[in-house]
């Protein structure tokens, strides 16, 4: 009988350790059960379920809240969510999903939410005095929304060390709106995402300022006092978390952001039209920041189609200027900004270019490098290309500016441009209406196609 009594050992090893995997129990002297590892569909705190068109909102709002309570640095807790079909849309009259810190949601590639409203996941502290949300990482799945009264908007504010990998965002934008508004927060990586389409439609308003038409997918903004995060953001601005250091000496601007491997363009309606795709990444200044900017961005291997270079053009001083916001990707101000490797390709749209600018109530903007690009402008809407069209704008005070081996590739009739116009194209740099250099600028080996 021993053979059997081994067998009896081996297997209740067996249960045990099954056991383990779903459930640790925490040493607050209670022995209350946490569990670390959730399957989304099959478990005790509430079960969404897939491909019933049954509205999932709930059961996902009280798993994001059980991570909320029982995660821990020592304890994180990881959810995981099976392929199919599930649908996320109003919580208790529009409120926020609330996002947990330690916190790793799983999701296949073929995981689908379908957006039945305006949803908002926020990476905020629901007491909102303590800071951030932070080692929070969300991996694969597809938002679908109509781009008009069903998508999905992540805002982290004040959080630091996430992670969003493989996710796919179709028509999932509003006009106005971004994919992840990322305030004051800081070691932020967003690899191997999909951002395609913006709004519901190809057109729409483009007038002069309107944000509508500049609206980043990712947008870095300043954590600021009385922004539109209330009661947060006042707590905040006064009560920092001791570790956040190096944010408090940026008085709350974003730092350390990658953006890498993805792609950005526009999507197909169910109609059969197309809509403009988005531009990719942005950021804001405001008089409040006490000379401190953007620090250590990164966007690198990135693609971008027909996204919303905008030829916008106001009156500085009774002179006509490009506005700062023209560029698919503008920046004001940014300190260590790396542009590398990516591909921006303008078939619908007039074109595509950077956009730097710096005014005198702010810091410098310094080491930018934007370098190996590709730009491919192939649009016949756009005459003006020395000015407009695919070029990299600076305007105010900057330093540090090195623009190294990118190319400018042209399909226009010859009537439209010529050598000497590409090669001004490249690189315009634009301060307070004038051309003239910049300390510590180098432009080498850029080459019109």
């Amino acid at each position: 009988m021993k053979w059997l009594w081994k067998i009896t050992i081996i297997i209740a090893s067996a249960i045990l350790i099954l056991i383990a995997t779903t459930k640790t129990i925490t040493n607050n002297g209670n022995r209350d059960a946490v569990y670390t590892h959730i399957d989304a569909t099959n478990n005790e705190i509430a079960d969404m379920r897939p491909n019933d068109n049954s509205d999932d909102t709930d059961a996902f709002v009280k798993l994001m809240n059980y991570a909320r309570m029982h995660s821990t640095s020592k304890l994180p807790i990881t959810i995981k969510f099976p392929q199919g079909r599930f649908l996320i849309g109003n919580h208790q009259n529009y409120l926020p999903i609330y996002l947990p810190s330690y916190t790793t949601i799983q999701m296949e590639s073929n995981t689908r939410i379908d957006l039945t409203t305006n949803v908002s996941f926020l990476g905020v502290s629901k007491s909102s005095n303590d800071g951030g949300i932070n080692n929070f990482a969300w991996q694969g799945g597809q938002f679908l929304g109509d781009g008009s009264n069903y998508s999905a908007r992540f805002t982290l504010f004040h959080g630091h060390d996430m992670k969003f990998a493989n996710m796919r965002f179709k028509t999932a934008i509003l006009y106005n709106n971004h994919a992840f508004d990322i305030n004051g927060s800081e070691k932020i990586l967003l690899d191997h995402n999909q951002f395609l389409g913006y709004g519901n439609g190809s057109n729409f308003d483009r007038k002069s300022e309107s944000h509508i038409a500049t609206s980043e997918a990712i947008q870095l903004d300043y954590g600021r006092l009385n922004s539109s995060f209330g009661q947060h953001d006042q707590a905040m601005m006064i009560r920092l978390v001791p570790n956040f250091v190096s944010l408090a000496q940026q008085l709350n601007f974003p730092a350390d952001i990658t953006i890498s491997n993805s792609t950005f363009g526009k999507a197909r309606l169910a109609n059969g039209r197309y809509t403009i795709g988005q531009n990719p990444l942005g950021a804001h200044a405001y008089t409040s920041n006490m000379g401190r900017s953007a620090t250590n961005i990164s966007f690198i291997n990135n693609t971008v189609s027909d996204s919303i270079a905008q030829r916008i053009w106001v009156k500085v001083n009774g002179q006509t200027q490009l506005n700062h916001y023209s560029g698919v990707l503008h920046f004001l101000p940014v300190n260590h900004l790396i542009i590398a490797n990516n591909v921006f390709r303008s078939d619908a749209v007039p074109g595509s270019w950077i956009s730097l600018y710096s005014r005198q109530a702010f810091k410098n903007t310094s080491n930018v490098a934007i370098m190996g690009n590709r730009f491919e402008t192939k649009s016949k809407r756009a005459p003006v290309l020395a000015m407009t069209d695919t070029n990299i704008t600076a305007g105010g005070s900057m330093s540090a500016i090195n623009v190294t081996n990118n190319i400018v590739s042209y399909v226009a009739s010859p009537d439209q441009i010529s050598s000497n116009q590409a090669q001004m194209a490249t690189l315009l740099i634009w301060q307070r209406g004038k051309q003239r250099g910049l300390p510590n600028l180098s432009v080498q080996n850029n080459h019109p196609r």
